[in-house]
């Protein structure tokens, strides 16, 4: 029997009792929580800006175009190969219009679910992470919001790719109109901005010569494999498999080499073993990738446009392994023997992400990752982003983050506030020139910049009592919602995936400030 949101089981204790189990209803009752509240803050957002839907839904259409276009090209290729025998229509004839092409086919993701995902799993950290996925999956109140709207959640392989379509400028649309909100509300006034840097970790493990020399080779020959997939030869080579397990040995004996006087001779005779192997490998395989490349050149024009486009990116992947592979090689033999390092910039530091770069930012411990720009306004929003690749210095990027903070919120700030790393004159100067009446720069530098005057006004002095709060900003982005561990890898991938965690921490941050204004008392008024 149904009662109300609960369902009476036949199951007895006794002949007076029985259990009594909750119903999917019940279960589905979104809960008053912090994810429950971040989620009706999105639906509020959404419904008063339908310009973000026009944004999403075009960079999703020209997704979905140029995947059905690259699905015709093989039509129209293998009905070519067939023309003898069928008539095949003359080029133009079957031109359909956009509306036309995306019509066909499965229904597609409408953009609300996929701005209401993006959002939550920059809540959450990220797309690639397993505790977030479960979350996305088991979360009550983000399957009652896509109900009410009438949708269901994508599977999770379907997730991923979806936010990864969303463009840099439709993500700056959001944080705009996000910001813009945060104006007209009273929540901030955007008149006073801290700026500062933090050290990421990129998507991939700490390299070391050995490791990278055998990383690369084994990439190289794995992508090889996959060539006859495409119609080419795949590299093989009897020999093969036993080099590439004598290099894994060799490359961990010298990971396990452990200290005492006789290190650096030691080491030294391990990586002479190492290259000896990785030279005889590297020959072999540079062989092997002339003769693919050669077979390539014949083959291509016969395959299908969409296998001929993954033989051309596998056999992009494998020729810059192999010129990484050597370089890497030549390098490490310099380091060891003749004592001559090589610029980190020069280097392949990572095989999964080749836009990180060897971050050292202040005495703290170096990171291979990149090196975030963020501006704070004093309500603790973030109203800019910069994420440049390598290892940029602050005093670089000081005028830059003025700047996109004044796009975003369309405001010249009254004040910016930065540590000694954003001391130049220069940057100084080009900051008063956009307008910003005062600058504190904490530190020596800042102090020799701006003058004993200055540095002992009262207002300079509560605003390097306040810079510290830009710490507190990096600490909730890092602890929350996994600002100092991207899961994606590339410098503009890695770029969106913050954006949409400082997005998320704007949009909690909103719900919090407004909570709070809503519980401050009037004072009374002055007899």
């Amino acid at each position: 029997m149904k009662t109300g949101n609960k369902i009476s089981s036949g199951v007895k204790l006794s002949s007076n009792e029985s259990i009594v189990y909750p119903s999917g209803d019940f279960f589905s009752t979104p809960a008053r929580s912090d994810f429950g509240d971040f989620l009706l803050q999105l639906q509020r957002f959404w419904r008063s800006h339908p310009e973000i839907e026009v944004a999403m839904t075009a960079d999703l259409d020209a997704h979905a175009m140029a995947e059905k276009r690259e699905r015709r090209k093989d039509r129209e290729f293998e009905l070519a190969q067939t023309e003898a025998l069928f008539a095949v229509p003359a080029s133009g004839t079957a031109e359909k219009t956009q509306a036309e092409f995306l019509a066909a086919g499965r229904p597609r993701t409408p953009a609300v679910v996929v701005f209401i995902t993006a959002m939550a799993t920059g809540y959450l950290g990220s797309q690639y992470s397993a505790c977030p996925r479960m979350v996305l999956l088991e979360s009550a109140s983000l399957r009652t919001l896509l109900d009410d709207l009438g949708y269901t959640l994508p599977a999770p392989n379907t997730v991923g790719p979806l936010i990864n379509r969303l463009s840099e400028s439709t993500l700056a649309l959001i944080h705009r109109a996000q910001l813009a909100d945060i104006l007209a509300e009273g929540l901030d006034s955007f008149t006073d901005i801290t700026l500062d840097s933090t050290a990421i970790k990129a998507s991939s493990c700490w390299p070391t010569d050995s490791g990278i020399i055998y990383r690369l080779f084994e990439r190289a020959y794995r992508m090889g494999g996959k060539l006859d997939q495409v119609g080419l030869n795949s590299l093989q080579d009897g020999f093969k498999d036993h080099w590439l397990e004598e290099l894994r040995k060799s490359a961990r004996a010298i990971a396990l080499l452990g200290g005492g006087p006789r290190r650096a001779q030691k080491l030294r005779l391990l990586y002479d073993q190492f290259y000896q192997i990785a030279c005889k490998l590297g020959g072999k395989l540079l062989t092997q990738v002339e003769a693919a490349e050669a077979e390539a050149n014949v083959k291509l024009a016969k395959l299908r446009p969409s296998k001929r486009r993954i033989a051309e990116d596998l056999l992009d992947c494998i020729h810059g392994d192999v010129v990484a592979v050597i370089t890497t090689i030549q390098q490490s033999i310099a380091r060891v023997h003749d004592g001559v390092k090589t610029k980190s910039r020069e280097r392949v530091l990572s095989l999964a992400d080749r836009s990180a770069a060897f971050i050292e930012k202040g005495g703290r411990e170096p990171v291979i990752g990149y090196k975030p720009q963020l501006a704070r306004s004093r309500g603790g929003f973030v109203t800019a982003l910069i994420l440049d690749a390598g290892n940029v210095a602050d005093c670089k990027q000081l005028v830059p983050l003025l700047i996109q903070n004044i796009a975003n919120t369309g405001l010249v700030p009254a004040s910016a506030n930065v540590d000694d790393g954003y001391s130049s004159a220069e940057g100084l100067a080009q900051a008063y020139e956009l307008k910003v009446a005062k600058v504190s720069i904490s530190g020596a530098k800042g102090r020799a910049l701006l003058g004993e005057e200055l540095w002992n006004h009262q207002d300079y002095i509560t605003l390097r009592a306040e810079r510290s709060a830009i710490e507190s900003l990096m600490f909730t982005l890092k602890f929350n919602h996994g600002f100092g561990r991207p899961g994606r890898r590339g410098l503009a991938a890695v770029r969106s995936e913050l954006t949409l965690k400082i997005l998320a921490h704007n949009f909690d941050r909103m719900i919090l400030v407004r909570a709070r204004k809503s519980q401050e008392k009037p004072l009374p008024l002055a007899a």
